[in-house]
């Protein structure tokens, strides 16, 4: 039996880009001056600032240089929307008819407690905890991706796994991914979703705690 994942939502395009520790600095005491956040600050004044950049052309050009991209609506309930549609295209699944209780958990403990069939989750990093670096992130919303499930029998909800990633320390959660009964599936992007514009965010490693 074939079926079809449909992933759409509001979530984040984001670029990761390593800086020198000098840069991190002035970045970092921006941030705590502005309130633990860039929102109030002008792109080209943050870049400006830390050194990276006079104009809001260097985020364009940073945007070329990217050492990681992760992109996906934000693992929280109401900012994203699965469907599962049957072959007929009529929808067996959707994520909107779970309870928010239950989808929460399920997002934070990696699994559900549920006795009905539910989807689970796992949370992975992104592999740069340590480095010092600036996350440049479209804001966008619409439709994902969508990606085929083939089974012998009919679709399990308890079988579908998320893939969460942890983008800004614990901050920014992307869903970035999905397997069904231990298969990783393979999405098609569809690219449908418009963006309102670029935001600045910055990673805190743990060998910056304290500071």
């Amino acid at each position: 039996m074939k079926y079809t994942l449909e992933l759409s939502g509001r979530g984040r395009e984001c670029k990761l880009y390593k800086v020198n520790d000098s840069e991190w600095n002035k970045m970092w005491a921006l941030y705590k001056q502005h309130g633990f956040s860039f929102d109030d600050l002008d792109n080209a004044d943050v870049l400006s600032e830390s050194g990276l950049g006079t104009s809001s052309a260097s985020t364009l050009f940073m945007q070329d240089n990217a050492l990681k991209t992760i992109t996906g609506p934000f693992a929280l309930q109401g900012e994203f929307q699965l469907v599962v549609r049957d072959e007929n295209g009529g929808a067996i699944f959707n994520s909107d008819d779970i309870d928010a209780d239950t989808l929460q958990e399920v997002l934070n403990s990696g699994s559900s407690s549920s006795s009905s069939p539910c989807l689970t989750a796992s949370l992975i990093g992104t592999g740069h905890d340590e480095d010092l670096w600036i996350c440049v992130a479209d804001m966008i919303k619409g439709g994902f991706w969508t990606a085929d499930i083939e089974t012998e029998i009919e679709f399990n909800p308890s079988k579908l796994q998320l893939d969460l990633m942890m983008v800004v320390e614990d901050r920014i959660h992307l869903l970035t991914g999905a397997s069904y009964d231990g298969q990783k599936l393979n999405p098609e992007w569809l690219d449908d979703y418009t963006s309102p514009g670029l935001v600045l965010d910055i990673n805190y490693p743990p060998s910056k705690w304290g500071q």
